[in-house]
């Protein structure tokens, strides 16, 4: 009996060592995640700055700046596609063990919810191999991944012979050089975005304008939001429960001019963690304050090194500006700070609406010119319209009374019916030909825009065919929760 249990034991401790040269730690690429973390047991003690979040924070925060100017010691343990949910476990294992003065965290809108493809919950794989064994890392796994594919989580081994989750971890073949640059946890490098990808942007200060003058968020919207995005509060949480202070940023991302949505949700980002008395900085509201352009980002969501300069410059600014630390090497601060040649929200708003203004000289030089004196509403009275047609698009000039304001047009749209002359019905649209239809129709939301003065608000339309006059104009104000019409319509014999 004995020899059987000395050999049962014997085999047991073959089968453990085994295990272990075929187990996980020999399945680890050396890549740009595993230096990361293994980075950071070098520079954990004495930490002063800690840098979460996902790619955006990763290659934007640059801790050699920060630490230049304020003497510290910065780590960025930010990871590529790291979701909130994960964000929140590998910041609770640091905190638990250290004591960092303050968190910069980032928050990339579409990774604060759930990750549920197979892409993303990969991405998560790289903070939960190192994330302490714990009851929490169980939780986060098991709201993140199914049944399935839990054991390959769980142990790298069995992951190697499963095909769910995304084996791309980037930059596998790590080689830091005059390309690619790496320190204390962040990645950048010094390229430019590539020509196709400047062409899809090359409107992208039109696009601005929209992310400027966005649509103010309800208390149902930031309700809505609160639920869907659980995750956030529990951020908030985990820094109280510590002690520990944290600034919310939010990196240059130019999808975020383009997206309807994401425009939506930075504003109620930040209406909601005022609520929270949490400091946060939107570095897309920013975006022309700081100079930044097309030449400062390798695409279309990751600044390179060299815009990564200008914002970890005005971050510096920033946390200094909130006393979170002083600046110790001024004389760095000042000579780069200055280099930033940033732009005042004047001359922002300027530069952006230089050519709306060009524009709207254009068209009052014009001769379509009607007075009238029409209200649609107590606060939006109409003095005159001015008709411009384009090459491409045709455009209805409004001039308001000085009282109107922005605010006066949210949740507001105009539909616009245009009649057609009969000697013009042969130059109608394809799916009006044939028919006694004679009127053409548009939904247009009403761009408000000042001008020396004057308040003015402009409805772009399609063009849709090749008619330039016509015999009436009539606009109906409509209320966009349930098209009601609002107040009086307008009608014009041109």
């Amino acid at each position: 009996m004995k020899t059987l249990l000395f050999k049962c034991l014997i085999l047991g401790l073959i089968l453990t060592l085994l295990l272990g040269f075929v187990s996980d730690p020999f399945f680890k690429e050396t890549n740009i995640n595993s230096k990361t973390f293994n980075g950071f047991q070098e520079h954990k003690n004495n930490l002063d700055i800690l840098i979460v979040g996902s790619s955006h924070a990763k290659v934007t925060f640059a801790p050699q700046i920060l630490d230049s100017i304020f003497r510290t010691n910065t780590y960025n343990l930010a990871t590529g596609g790291q979701s909130l949910i994960s964000t929140n476990l590998i910041l609770e294992d640091v905190l638990k063990k250290n004591k960092p003065k303050l968190v910069v965290i980032d928050l990339f809108p579409t990774l604060m919810k759930r990750p549920t493809s197979p892409v993303s919950k990969g991405a998560q794989l790289r903070v939960l191999d190192y994330a302490i064994p714990s009851i929490r890392r169980l939780k986060a796994i098991n709201k993140i991944y199914n049944l399935k594919e839990t054991p390959s989580v769980l142990h790298e081994t069995i992951r190697n012979h499963d095909k769910w989750y995304e084996a791309n971890w980037t930059l596998s073949k790590f080689d830091a050089g005059k390309k690619l640059i790496y320190e204390k946890g962040y990645v950048n490098y010094n390229k430019s975005m590539s020509k196709k990808d400047t062409e899809k942007l090359k409107n992208y200060i039109e696009e601005y304008k929209t992310f400027l003058n966005p649509e103010t968020p309800s208390n149902i919207d930031i309700e809505a939001f609160i639920v869907n995005n659980p995750d956030l509060e529990e951020t908030i949480n985990i820094l109280e429960k510590h002690d520990a202070k944290g600034l919310f940023v939010s990196a240059p991302y130019f999808p975020s001019f383009y997206r309807g949505s994401l425009n939506k949700t930075h504003k109620i980002l930040e209406r909601y963690l005022k609520n929270k008395n949490q400091h946060f900085i939107d570095f897309n509201a920013l975006f022309l304050n700081l100079n930044l352009s097309l030449d400062d980002f390798w695409n279309d969501g990751h600044v390179n090194a060299s815009g990564s300069r200008i914002v970890s410059m005005y971050l510096a600014k920033k946390i200094a500006d909130k006393d979170y630390f002083d600046i110790e090497n001024r004389r760095y601060f000042n000579k780069n700070f200055k280099n930033l040649n940033l732009k005042n929200n004047k001359e922002v708003k300027d530069h952006v609406f230089s050519k709306d203004y060009e524009k709207i000289n254009e068209i009052l030089e014009g001769n379509n010119k009607y007075i009238i004196n029409h209200k649609f509403q107590n606060k939006i009275e109409i003095q005159r319209m001015y008709v411009h047609s384009e090459k491409q698009q045709r455009i209805i000039l409004l001039k308001a009374t000085n009282n109107v304001s922005i605010e006066d047009l949210k949740e507001k749209y105009f539909t616009v019916h245009l009649t057609i002359k009969k000697e013009d019905f042969h130059k109608r649209p394809k799916l009006l030909l044939g028919t006694n239809k004679n009127k053409l129709f548009f939904h247009v939301d009403g761009e408000f825009i000042s001008l020396e003065g004057n308040n003015y608000i402009v409805l772009a339309l399609d063009k849709k065919c090749e008619i330039e006059t016509f015999e009436e104009i009539k606009l109906i104000l409509k209320a966009k929760n349930d098209k009601s019409i609002i107040g009086r319509v307008l009608k014009v014999k041109l």
